[in-house]
């Protein structure tokens, strides 16, 4: 028998992680509303995924930001109407077509204006230690991945 002290969900990492994860959506998608950004909470993410990974497919798009694809396809298309991306055709092997996205110049100059909004908002509240963040990111995702390879699941 275990003697360890059990705690409530409540007070695990998991639900210290839904918590924050939650706080942090629900205050960007605050400052997109004040700042009448164009596009919401969900396609910033994409936006910012395109950004740093430009080729990236959709499929690994989908996987990066943990979306369904059929979802992912919506919000990409939302994207490339406004034209801040667009999907150019790839054969990969020797039939199969894949779209790989690229974010454009309209696209760009959007998201580094979100992005220094979202910073200097961040810092004027003085809420968040930069230090400890990345090292409190660092763990929560060898966290993960330790999980995930010691019971081999699919994410």
């Amino acid at each position: 028998m275990n003697d360890e002290p059990r705690i409530p969900y409540t007070n695990s990492i998991v639900f210290a992680a839904e918590y924050i994860s939650r706080a942090s959506k629900e205050y960007v998608r605050k400052i997109i509303k004040d700042y009448n950004f164009p596009i919401g909470y969900e396609e910033h993410i994409i936006l910012d995924t395109v950004f740093f990974y430009p080729g990236c497919i959709q499929m690994e798009i989908a996987k990066k930001v943990c979306m369904q694809r059929s979802y992912l396809c919506k919000l990409l298309t939302k994207l490339e109407d406004l034209g801040l991306i667009i999907r150019e055709k790839k054969i990969k092997g020797k039939r199969q077509v894949v779209l790989s996205v690229y974010i454009t110049p309209k696209g760009e100059e959007l998201y580094k204006r979100m992005h220094s909004v979202f910073k200097k908002e961040i810092l004027n509240k003085q809420i968040v230690d930069t230090e400890k963040i990345r090292e409190i990111t660092k763990e929560l995702f060898k966290m993960g991945d330790d999980l995930v390879n010691t019971f081999n699941l699919k994410l």
